[in-house]
């Protein structure tokens, strides 16, 4: 498996082409710091994008890692359902995670 990950000017163009009509998602917003791990974990019932504007993290997905940054640009990590999936913060980044609105995990 290869991490997917792409990059676009602005979160519009990069919601429209991630986001189908009259279709729910949940958006959160994660904020952390130089060091902080997101340990890996996965979603039994929903894709998940994880969509960055600034910063550069280390990405956990299956067995592979792969070390992305941006200053900018939005990038889209596209994590698939039932896959383990993870990261470290190599700066201090603020962020935001797409989800089917179908995914049951319970958020704080």
């Amino acid at each position: 498996m290869m991490i997917d990950h792409k990059e676009y000017p602005n979160l519009e163009e990069l919601l429209n082409h991630f986001t189908k009509k009259d279709k729910d998602y949940i958006l959160v917003r994660h904020d952390f710091k130089k060091g902080d791990v997101v340990k890996p974990h996965y979603h039994p019932e929903a894709n998940e994008w994880a969509l960055f504007r600034n910063g550069k993290v280390e990405i956990i997905l299956e067995s592979e890692t792969a070390t992305v940054q941006s200053s900018g640009k939005y990038f889209v990590v596209h994590f698939p359902k039932t896959k383990f999936h993870g990261l470290k913060c190599l700066t201090d980044i603020s962020y935001f995670v797409l989800r089917d609105k179908k995914d049951k995990t319970k958020y704080k």
